[in-house]
Order: C-alpha cells, then sequence, then structure tokens
C-alpha cells in the first residue's frame, strides 16, 4: 500500500496525493512530499523505486531485502538509511528487530515498512504538518520520525530489564522441575540482548554521521537535532550492552548453582556409601560359612552386632557433622557458585531503578536549535546514574562497578564512523 502526504511551501496546503499523479509532484520544488510504502508489492517498488524516483540499483536491493544491519548510503542528491525498530517477542525473553528503509531528498521523503509503525502512523496527521513535519522539511520529518522511534525503546528495553531481574531472582530458587525452562529463558534472554547490542551500536554510530557529515540533504541548523537523538541512543547502547553482560553472567549463575546442587547429591549418596562401606565389611565377616567362630554361637552375638553397626554409623555421622558435610545444600555453595551469584547479585543492583535505569532516559521536552546545553544534557544524567550506581553497590559492601561505567564513558565520545555500512 502506497499513500503520499504533500505540504506547499507557499500556501501551506497538506492534502493527501494519488499515487497516479507523484512523477508530476516530484518535478515541483515547491513541494514536500512524504511517501509512505507499507507492506508494498514488487510492482510498487519498481514503481516509486525505478520508474518514478530512479534510484540506484544497489539501494534498492537493499530496499527490497533484509540488510539485516542499520546503515546509511550517501549517493549524493539523496541518503538510503536503514534503521530498525525493537517489539517483544512471543517469547518472555525473547526481543525482536524489524527493518524499516528511508529515501531522504531534497524536497522527499520514503519510509517503507513491512509491518505499521506506531512512530509513523502518529506523524500521518495533516494538522501536525502545520508546524511540524514537512513543514519544516523533509530532514526535519526523519529526525521526528527518528526521535519517535528510538522514544518506543524506552518501555520496551524496560519491560526487558525488569523480566531479566527478576529471572536472575528465579535462578536462586530450588526449582528442580522447572530448570530446563529457566535455563531456555536464560539463553533466549541472552541471544536477545545480543540482538538488540548489534542493532543499537550501529544505528547510534547511523545517527552520529547524521549529525556530524555534511550532507547535502541535511541541512546544518538540524545536526544539532540529530545530535539529540545521538545521545539517547548512546545511553540506550550503553545500558544495552551491560544487559548483555547480564544475561552472560546470568547463565554462569546458573550452571554454577546447577553443578552446586549436583555436588549436593553426589556428596549425599558418598555419605551414604561410605556408612556402608564397615558395615558390609562387619557383616562379610560374620557371613563366612566357618565352624569354629566363637561369636556365631553366642546368644546375644546378633544384638552385639547391631550396637556395632549403630556405633560405626552414628560415629561417622558425627565426623561427617563435625567437618559439616551433613549442612544444607543452599548454606553450603561452592567456590564458583559463590562467586557467579555474588557478581550477578551486583550487576542486578548496578541495573535497578533510581542507579543505572532506562527510567533516566526519559526526558520532560526537547532541546531547542539554539541550546547548545541540550545537546550535552545526556553526558550528565550518565554520570549521576553511574555515581548513583556505584554509591548502591558500595552501600552493600561490593566495590563500585568501574567496568560498566569506563565502557559508559567510551559510549559518550563516540569515534567517527568510517564506514558506509
Amino acid at each position: 500500500m502506497i499513500r503520499i502526504l504533500y505540504r506547499h511551501r507557499s500556501t501551506g496546503i497538506v492534502a493527501e496525493l494519488p499515487v497516479e499523479k507523484l512523477q508530476t509532484a516530484v518535478l515541483d520544488k515547491l513541494l514536500s512530499l512524504w511517501v509512505d510504502m507499507l507492506d508494498p508489492t514488487p510492482e510498487e517498488y519498481r514503481l516509486v523505486f525505478e520508474q518514478i524516483f530512479r534510484f540506484h540499483p544497489l539501494a534498492i536491493e537493499d530496499a527490497t531485502q533484509d540488510s539485516h544491519i542499520p546503515k546509511v548510503d550517501d549517493f549524493g542528491s539523496y541518503l538510503f538509511i536503514v534503521i530498525h525498530t525493537i517489539i517483544l517477542g512471543g517469547e518472555r525473553m525473547d526481543l525482536e528487530t524489524r527493518e524499516m528503509d528511508i529515501f531522504l531528498g531534497p524536497n522527499y521523503l520514503i519510509t517503507s515498512h513491512d509491518e505499521p509503525r506506531n512512530a509513523v502512523d502518529r506523524c500521518w496527521q495533516m494538522d501536525y504538518h502545520d508546524k511540524h513535519g514537512l513543514a519544516r522539511g523533509p530532514a526535519y520529518l526523519l529526525y521526528e520520525l527518528l526521535d519517535r522511534q528510538i522514544d518506543s525503546y524506552i518501555p520496551i528495553i524496560d519491560e526487558f530489564e525488569q523480566r531479566l531481574e527478576h529471572l536472575g531472582d528465579v535462578i536462586f530458587r530450588n526449582g528442580r522441575a522447572n530448570a530446563v525452562n529457566v535455563l531456555d529463558q536464560i539463553l533466549t534472554a541472552k541471544s536477545s540482548a545480543l540482538r538488540m547490542h548489534r542493532i543499537l551500536v550501529p544505528q547510534r554510530e547511523l545517527i552520529y554521521r547524521l549529525a556530524t557529515n555534511d550532507y547535502a540533504v541535511v541541512p546544518a541548523d538540524l545536526r544539532i537535532y540529530f545530535r539529540d537523538v545521538h545521545d539517547h541512543l548512546v545511553r540506550l547502547a550503553g545500558l544495552a550492552e551491560g544487559m548483555r553482560d547480564l544475561a552472560g553472567s546470568t547463565i554462569e549463575t546458573h550452571l554454577a548453582l546447577a553443578n552446586n546442587r549436583m555436588n549436593e547429591v553426589i556428596k549425599l549418596l558418598t555419605i551414604i556409601s561410605t556408612i556402608f562401606i564397615p558395615l558390609s565389611f562387619v557383616a562379610g565377616v560374620y557371613g563366612m560359612n566357618f565352624d569354629y567362630m566363637p561369636e556365631l554361637h553366642w546368644r546375644f552375638g546378633y544384638l552385639f552386632a547391631w550396637l556395632v553397626f549403630l556405633i560405626i554409623a552414628g560415629s561417622l555421622l558425627i565426623a561427617f557433622w563435625k567437618r559439616g558435610w551433613l549442612s544444607r545444600p543452599e548454606a553450603d555453595l561452592s567456590g564458583d557458585a559463590t562467586e557467579a551469584a555474588t557478581s550477578l547479585q551486583r550487576r542486578l543492583q548496578a541495573l535497578r531503578p533510581g542507579a543505572w535505569s532506562v527510567a533516566r532516559l526519559r526526558r520532560p521536552g526537547k532541546p531547542d536549535a539554539t541550546d547548545a546545553a541540550g545537546a550535552s544534557m545526556s553526558k550528565t544524567a550518565l554520570a549521576e546514574g553511574v555515581l548513583e550506581s556505584d554509591d548502591a553497590l558500595q552501600r552493600e559492601g561490593a566495590p563500585p562497578a568501574a567496568a560498566p561505567s569506563a565502557a559508559a564513558g567510551r559510549e559518550i565520545e563516540a569515534p567517527p564512523f568510517r564506514s558506509a555500512t
């Protein structure tokens, strides 16, 4: 399905345009066009991309097929951009990504996607473009779409973070019956965290290029807006990296606890076998069929044998108890399990609300184009989040989480993106 929205620069009229008039409208430099293609057919691809706009064959090939990686390609008179959105999957710990292809020209913006997008639908209102959207040009409309799209990541990542925290609590319970289900959720969570990290990091570099490079179709006064979007992606990418590490720690902790429970079972069987070894020896000695064994004809020999059995078993149990071998499994974690559990608890504490959380990414308003302080707002919020995370860890008696804060610091000073992909 193809729908077209246009705004005339001189009259300010905003209206929808039939597909049949798109060829003529493209030639009118006073019109700003937005072409939205929802689940387009091959015929619609050929009509818009090849016959009307005559895009490069490589760009058309990437737009008609999933490229699986965010990128921006500069073709001189227009930009080809691939971005991804994040949605909750069918499983509890599953996150899925959906691709949207964008062509940005001097007087047009083309969006192509397979499923409806809330960010697109919210901007597809004719009265909205009286002062926003097409009223300020296709490049500004692109900024608004990207900003709304990235804002939609926050509740999804927040929900994923809460599920991951809950999963970290579940693995400490003695749920042997649900061990397979828990392991499946942990592996799904790690796969989702890796997928989210692989999407957000290239997308952060994509926005960085839009905010710093001298593209012909992006006016210089709009770059500060893309810089604001980049700031939010920096923090989201840092949080995705932290959740990726947390998912890995959750797997290590689960395996360590499972191994510890297995050791408890083996220890119990070993204690039982150790007790019965001397009992079997005594029973075997007096089970031999020799005629001259004085105790065989003793009146109290049977009772005496049981008394010896009880003394031996009781002595071994007392010796095992003094050595701590009869403690409960929950109170006797192995060294690896204890270290893994402590590491997981520290990471969970570092991600709790009030410290390092996506709740800090919600902002009350947008910075103005002349407000240079708005571009550095994320750095201050990020530093406060890291400091509060360190204070929370110190109150719990753990050392500050230096690695996440250092990684977050490196995320702020993002290097220029060298490759077009």
